[in-house]
């Protein structure tokens, strides 16, 4: 029969390395292009700011879209969040701007046929983080 004790035996152990999860920001995000007659608003979806963007928006783990943070507003017009007014760096969830409530609403005082432009980020699920 064998012995219970372990006399004149070192002990041993085990070494763990844990890596840690890496979720890093979506890599791109492109610029899109939307037109409205005179006085008409425009309401944003979702894919204004991900699917529709040239290079559309990607994240390297898969993650969808969160966030869009507008950094910068048009020179004419008003961005609103339902019903209120969108100040740069205003941050709005996808799921809001998805039911709708992101409008622009332009300057009835231009006449003429203008471009006007806003620069915004993307934030993903996992991170949470912008695009730069």
């Amino acid at each position: 029969t064998g012995s219970s004790t372990l006399s004149g035996l070192a002990g041993g152990s085990i070494n763990f390395t844990i890596t840690s999860k890496i979720n890093n920001p979506p890599d791109s995000v492109g610029d899109n292009s939307r037109s409205a007659d005179y006085g008409d608003s425009i309401v944003f979806t979702g894919a204004d700011f991900t699917s529709a963007t040239i290079p559309a928006y990607n994240d390297p783990e898969g993650d969808a879209a969160y966030q869009v943070k507008i950094l910068t507003l048009p020179s004419s017009g008003s961005l609103m969040i339902n019903g209120n007014s969108v100040g740069a760096n205003y941050t709005i969830l996808i799921s809001e701007i998805n039911a709708g409530y992101l409008v622009f609403n332009p300057d009835l005082g231009i006449t003429t046929t203008t471009v006007l432009t806003f620069e915004f980020a993307v934030s993903d699920i996992g991170s949470k983080t912008f695009t730069t």
